[in-house]
């Protein structure tokens, strides 16, 4: 009886846009960090930042650093300045701003400051 024909073998390839290492393990591939989509990002945790407004609480502009980790999530927020350092109008901001996240990159952790308003 003939033997039946032996299934070809299909070349393997990497998906597009990944590097891969001369052994052919797949390596991550570089992402820098995006700053407009970071922009974007404060941006909109600026504008929810004006619901840390409390009756009795400081009111007008502020600036907070925020440091992204590579991973993209924010590991370190703070509010600089006066009249918000060290009041709880300062936590709550702080909060929402370490709530923010963009995709993650390589290299080391990035900071950005951002300005808010709380009316």
């Amino acid at each position: 009886m003939p033997s039946a024909p032996e299934a070809a073998q299909e070349p393997v390839y990497p998906l597009p846009g990944v590097p891969v290492s001369r052994d052919g393990a797949g390596v991550a591939p570089e992402r820098p960090f995006h700053d407009l989509f970071a922009r974007r990002v404060l941006v909109e945790a600026s504008a929810k930042a004006k619901s840390c407004a409390t009756p009795t609480g400081p009111t007008g502009s502020g600036v907070v650093q925020v440091t992204f980790a590579p991973n993209g999530q924010v590991g370190y927020a703070i509010v600089v300045g006066q009249p918000f350092a060290a009041t709880d109008v300062a936590s709550c901001v702080a909060s929402i701003f370490r709530g923010a996240a963009i995709p993650s990159f390589s290299g080391g952790p990035v900071t950005r400051s951002q300005s808010f308003s709380i009316p």
